[in-house]
């Protein structure tokens, strides 16, 4: 029995110096929301008025290996515990970092619209997709992404990354030794994104390229973004430019958008927004545009916020007639 004893002790005080040896940092955050959405659209007769809850949580860590690299991992879900993003990323420091996306984490995508703005995106909820700003959407799981530490100069910083995805709007990103199933004419895609910041002012630009295995009557899928962001005190004002060519003799899209933001003060902030989503012409057919317009206000108060928006959309999905929705949220958001 002593001697069983003397085992368990030895090999508990082994697992303890492990530990010790090789820390690492585990947290856990989420969120709770309640709100409150109504709206009125002649594209849609089903709109009705609703109350939602929602719930997400995030786990995260981190350790650090012994030649200094930090090895990292987030796994985010929604209120289902259903997976909402997941990545692991090795910092290598002085060298940049390398993430591994399981799902939702291309670097390029997370710049897809960064026009400033009180709560969400101004397309959030407004009944429609905007086509034109879909950057790199396809490399988003199952793909790996180099990120450069930041460049400075000057005063100013440039920091850039690529995404590469082996086989582009596949679900792809599952555990490992799991092949992916890849998207009909689809084959890989690459993307490259930088941000540039000097004094007020950062620009930020981005192309993608989904590769098109069709043959000689294929074409690749192309996405490009340019987006110019200037704060200057509680203000911020954005404009951006986005073009999406489909593959394989699809659509294209050009978008043009928007923003202002105004933080009244700490706690306070407003901003309006807006975009317009032009699908182009194609031999007869004449191009068509969408407009979305946004108003959002937000109030914290330390863990708690309050937020409101409304969002119009003229035209959704760039359809030839002419229809028209409305959208009102009003939201409650706890953070822990």
């Amino acid at each position: 029995m002593n001697n069983l004893k003397k085992v368990a002790l030895t090999a508990l005080g082994a697992s303890l110096a492990a530990t010790s040896a090789n820390a690492v940092d585990v947290s856990v955050s989420g969120g709770s929301e309640i709100g409150w959405a109504t709206g009125t659209s002649n594209n849609s007769s089903s709109k009705a008025s609703s109350f939602g809850v929602g719930t997400g949580v995030s786990f995260s860590a981190s350790g650090e290996l012994d030649n200094g690299w930090t090895v990292s991992t987030t796994h985010a879900t929604s209120g289902a515990f259903a997976l909402t993003s997941s990545n692991i990323t090795v910092d290598t420091g002085s060298l940049g970092k390398v993430r591994f996306n399981r799902i939702a984490a291309a670097s390029v995508n997370a710049n897809d619209d960064v026009l400033p703005t009180a709560w969400e995106e101004a397309n959030d909820n407004a009944d429609t997709s905007i086509r034109g700003t879909r950057l790199a959407d396809g490399l988003t799981s199952g793909s790996v992404s180099i990120i450069l530490p930041t460049f400075e100069f000057g005063g100013g910083t440039l920091d850039v990354s690529v995404d590469y995805d082996p086989a582009a709007n596949a679900a792809g990103g599952g555990n490992p030794g799991v092949t992916a199933t890849r998207a009909a004419s689809t084959g890989s895609g690459h993307a490259i994104g930088a941000k540039l910041g000097f004094g007020p002012i950062t620009l930020y630009g981005g192309h993608a390229v989904e590769e098109s295995t069709k043959g000689t009557d294929g074409n690749d899928g192309q996405n490009v973004m340019v987006q110019a962001v200037a704060s200057f005190g509680a203000v911020s004002i954005g404009a951006g430019e986005w073009y999406a060519n489909e593959g394989d003799g699809g659509n294209d899209y050009s978008t043009t958008g928007m923003s202002l933001a105004f933080n009244v003060n700490d706690d306070l902030s407003m901003s309006y927004g807006e975009l317009e989503d032009t699908k182009e012409a194609i031999g007869s057919t004449t191009a068509v545009a969408t407009e979305v317009k946004s108003i959002q206000v937000a109030y914290s108060m330390g863990s708690m916020a309050v937020k409101a928006k409304r969002v119009e959309t003229d035209n959704p999905y760039n359809q030839t007639i002419n229809n028209a929705t409305e959208h009102t949220e009003i939201s409650v958001s706890f953070t822990f």
